[in-house]
């Protein structure tokens, strides 16, 4: 983690290459207090925990995506379901103050996740408002843009399967150990013709490779291999990069 003084150059350096443009954030752990979204939409109807055995390294992040959409199937889990606890799950405190002020001073907003963009999205409806507003009137671009998995549900709305999707559209990930938040952000890079310097990327931790290649912000992150330019405690803490 670079010191404040550090801090204050890199800030510097990243203005004449235009500055930032774009933040990117988690979503678990970040933009919710929740840290395992897959987790607690099981908890709500009762479906036995997997996440516990990937948090001990008892399987992959792959394996757990797969067990619980196993999991989901078998429950008979409906699209209501994902919406219900997207707009019951807490959000982090000053999410949608930071939010909203980063869209006042013209930043472009993404969110990057694992979470089914379903209940992303509603999520991403509760913090920024406007994002509710233009899904309902169809008009303008969207202030908040999700990259998440694409949930499939059957004609009577029962949950079928979940497929991830780099570019957000066409070929999915066929080996869900794949999945890792860098193609998500080389993606928001390309699709802005923007460089890794104009992007900002905040993550509670995990995200390894992405930190790696984006300038990335810790956010009570757990102390693992993540490349970081700086660690807050606080959201509004962000403000002071853009």
């Amino acid at each position: 983690m670079l010191s404040f003084a550090d801090r204050k150059m890199d800030i510097s350096a990243r203005k004449d290459d235009g500055g930032v443009k774009r933040v990117v954030f988690d979503l678990d752990g970040v933009l919710i207090s929740e840290k395992a979204s897959w987790g607690m939409i099981k908890r709500r109807h009762g479906i036995a925990e997997t996440y516990g055995l990937f948090m001990r390294g008892r399987i992959s992040l792959g394996e757990t995506l797969g067990f619980m959409e196993a999991e989901a199937r078998v429950a008979g889990l409906r699209r209501s379901d994902f919406i219900d606890a997207a707009r019951e799950v807490p959000l982090q405190e000053h999410a949608k103050e930071v939010v909203l002020e980063l869209h006042r001073r013209g930043i472009g907003l993404d969110i990057a996740t694992f979470s089914p963009t379903i209940y992303a999205k509603a999520v991403a409806e509760r913090i920024h408002p406007e994002a509710f507003l233009r899904r309902v009137i169809a008009f303008g671009p969207m202030p908040m843009n999700v990259y998440g998995r694409t949930v499939v549900f059957d004609s009577e709305g029962r949950y079928v399967s979940t497929f991830a999707y780099p570019n957000g559209a066409g070929e999915a990930w066929e080996n869900l150990r794949d999945l890792n938040k860098k193609i998500i952000i080389d993606t928001i890079a390309k699709r802005h013709g923007l460089k890794g310097e104009n992007i900002l990327f905040v993550s509670d931790g995990g995200d390894t490779e992405a930190s790696h290649y984006y300038p990335t912000i810790g956010f009570r992150h757990d102390g693992n291999s993540m490349r970081t330019i700086a660690e807050i405690s606080d959201l509004r803490e962000l403000l002071m990069f853009v």
